[in-house]
């Protein structure tokens, strides 16, 4: 397999322009066939060149509205990263398989073969979360130890991700699966992502209940992001522990609950709260490389304004970045 060639965003963007454009008036981009239960693979993560980073891009809270997710799915099919990542809920308002079908399969949809999804609240509103158990396959979101609804994937550059299940008891079998998955895994640099995040100022509280998972990645001294949604919006916190201890040796925590679903108002900031937008549905892109990893808000050219969603004129703006060494 070549090389994967990334293209800068602003070199990007008259496509995205035209995608959005298609979204507005109520086309998809990429339409694909009707979705069935796959029992075939994911595609693993494609080769890159030496010293290139492998670029991950994703969001949670994604498919309420479907113009709105049709947005956001613009600016991952524009920068064509290696790998698609959720932070769950990502088929409102249930996740039932006419939800997946109707409004995440039309837009993104298209990256199905190279999603890494996390399952949220809304996805167990439907039985066992069914719906997106059969929409993913089975076997893409399960681990083969013990087949939990939860599990680990290599990235590459010596990057390993861990997609938990929040929704579950996270002191019990998922704890003693990621134990004895992170000792068979030493020396990588850790991803942990799930939907409840630990560190928010939305209006769900922050979820302490992730520290078993977090802990058991943060005593590798390897831990270096974790992800959430479930609050509707997009925010960085400065690198903690999971007790809430600031510190060079803590990990950089992101909520990007901004996939498409209603934004929601901030509460009081948090401590260790970066930066904050509630106004742009967007989506989050890491570059991981061997030593240092960098990150990019994206927005997807829509957004709320009061009550109503409204088109922002800002597609493919960035709206935070930076960088970290590991």
């Amino acid at each position: 397999m070549p090389p994967h060639r990334r293209v800068p965003v602003f070199l990007r963007l008259p496509a995205l322009a035209a995608t959005l454009l298609l979204a507005a008036v109520g086309c998809t981009p990429a339409p694909g066939a009707e979705p069935t239960s796959t029992d075939e693979p994911r595609q693993p993560v494609p080769a890159i060149a030496p010293g290139a980073p492998v670029t991950i891009m994703g969001a949670g809270d994604v498919a309420g509205d479907e113009v709105d997710a049709s947005a956001t799915a613009a600016l991952i099919q524009s920068a064509d990263p290696e790998a698609v990542f959720t932070t769950g809920d990502n088929a409102y308002p249930d996740g039932a398989p006419s939800d997946y079908a109707e409004l995440y399969d039309p837009t993104w949809g298209q990256f199905k073969d190279r999603t890494y999804p996390v399952p949220g609240n809304h996805d167990y509103n439907t039985h066992d979360a069914a719906g997106y158990v059969d929409y993913f396959g089975a076997q893409n979101v399960t681990n083969s130890v013990d087949g939990g609804l939860y599990y680990a994937w290599d990235l590459g550059n010596g990057w390993r991700a861990y997609a938990v299940n929040t929704e579950i008891n996270t002191s019990g079998a998922e704890l003693k699966w990621l134990q004895d998955d992170v000792a068979k895994n030493p020396a990588e640099h850790y991803i942990l992502y799930g939907h409840r995040p630990r560190y928010t100022s939305g209006e769900h509280e922050p979820f302490k209940e992730l520290c078993p998972l977090w802990d058991t990645l943060a005593a590798t001294g390897n831990l270096e992001i974790v992800l959430g949604g479930h609050n509707h919006m997009y925010e960085r916190f400065a690198p903690m522990d999971c007790a809430g201890n600031a510190g060079e040796n803590g990990a950089r925590s992101f909520v990007v609950g901004s996939g498409g679903k209603n934004l929601y108002d901030f509460r009081s900031a948090q401590p260790g709260s970066e930066f904050r937008n509630n106004t742009d549905f967007g989506v989050l892109e890491l570059a991981l490389y061997e030593t240092s990893y960098e990150w990019q808000f994206i927005a997807a050219g829509r957004g709320e304004e009061g009550s109503g969603q409204t088109d922002t004129g800002n597609a493919g703006q960035i709206l935070d970045k930076g960088s970290q060494p590991v």
